[in-house]
């Protein structure tokens, strides 16, 4: 019954603490949106390699942990394939390689100041983030293998928090002041003079793309998905809106996940107590 109490405790407590620091996240995403055009591109270098480190762990762990079931569900011994899937550089690269697309997207994609509606909608989201791991674990629990019932729960967290977040900015979109494209064609609106100034001329360069980007949505969504005849051009703006959205919300997802799984691994470290039966399986089986 004490042990039960403690866990519950422990429980409790590593959920306020992954609460403050996915709020801490979202100041710091904040923060950064208001500082990025005033970064030199020697300023940017440190803070690309410090996301895309984050994101490159988070999605190698994923990775590495699908592959393991790979190879000892389905897969012999024996197999020449199992002998090739079990080196980690080529998955290190490619999801390094990954990360480092998912890092410039965000800093691409993150709103500038002044749309609040977003980053309310980031906090919004940390309190759904939160009841969703612990409604997913304990229904997991009943259902999955120790091993593998982690990263299934974080796998519901992801889905669940990255579509609920998705949606909702793509209402928020919807009502979003825009510059009246309606009245020009799709050349006149992309040749409009741009605004953005940045330092760092990598970045002013990636921001002309996500200038180029907007523009091609909202004047789809103007010209085409808007009008009362309906084209089958239509769900194509609504695809560029989604896919729009899209480039911010999932790297967010992802940098969340993986402050989720660094507060997971330093409870375990610093409280054995604490261990989840998966972590213990992992570390018999290692």
């Amino acid at each position: 019954m004490q042990r039960g109490a403690s866990a519950q405790v422990n429980v409790t407590k590593t959920t306020h603490f992954l609460g403050i620091a996915l709020l801490a996240l979202v100041a710091d995403l904040l923060i950064l949106s208001l500082l990025l055009t005033w970064l030199p591109d020697w300023l940017l270098f440190p803070v690309i390699v410090l996301i895309g480190s984050a994101l490159s762990w988070t999605l190698w762990q994923r990775r590495l942990i699908r592959r393991r079931l790979l190879l000892y569900a389905y897969l012999q011994d024996s197999s020449t394939l199992s002998r090739w899937l079990r080196g980690t550089w080529t998955l290190a690269v490619t999801q390094t390689a990954l990360a480092i697309v998912l890092t410039v997207a965000l800093l691409v994609m993150l709103p500038r100041p002044g749309q609040w509606a977003f980053w309310l909608a980031l906090v919004a989201a940390i309190p759904l983030w939160l009841v969703v791991g612990q409604a997913g674990s304990r229904l997991l629990h009943r259902h999955t293998q120790p091993l593998y019932r982690r990263q299934l729960t974080l796998d519901l967290q992801r889905w669940v928090v990255g579509l609920s977040l998705l949606g909702l900015l793509l209402i928020v979109g919807l009502f979003q002041p825009t510059d009246d494209l309606r009245d020009l064609t799709l050349i006149e609106a992309l040749n409009r003079p741009s605004e953005i100034e940045a330092r760092s001329g990598m970045l002013a360069l990636a921001l002309e793309l996500r200038t180029f980007l907007d523009t091609l949505v909202h004047w789809s969504l103007q010209s085409l998905a808007m009008q009362a005849e309906i084209t089958v051009a239509a769900p194509l703006a609504w695809l560029l809106l989604l896919l729009r959205q899209w480039l911010v919300v999932w790297p967010i997802i992802w940098l969340m996940q993986a402050v989720d799984v660094i507060l997971y691994r330093l409870n375990v470290s610093t409280e054995p107590e604490a261990r989840a039966p998966e972590q213990v399986q992992h570390d018999d089986r290692a």
